[in-house]
């Protein structure tokens, strides 16, 4: 029986399909991360949305029009000026 080549190349494809994919990991491009407010943006409102539908209704309410944008940079300024680890 003739072993496959270990390259390191097979075994990032091996680790990320395995570890991270299989546990609800999402790969994303450079370009969705948003270089301005320091976030990616569509991962973090789609958490929030499906973790918190009745808090992000409020805030729907409480924003109207402009939910998203306003959440975003608050949760931007936030990290700001406290960091992400508080």
């Amino acid at each position: 029986m003739k072993r496959a080549k270990l390259t390191e190349n097979n075994f990032e494809v091996s680790h990320v399909t395995k570890t991270l994919v299989n546990n609800g990991y999402v790969e994303r491009l450079p370009d969705d991360y948003d270089q301005e407010l320091f976030l990616d943006s569509e991962i973090l409102l789609n958490f929030v949305k499906d973790t918190q539908p009745e808090e992000w209704k409020k805030l729907q309410e409480q924003y109207p029009g402009n939910t998203e944008e306003t959440f975003l940079k608050r949760v931007s300024s936030e990290i700001g000026k406290r960091g992400t680890l508080e």
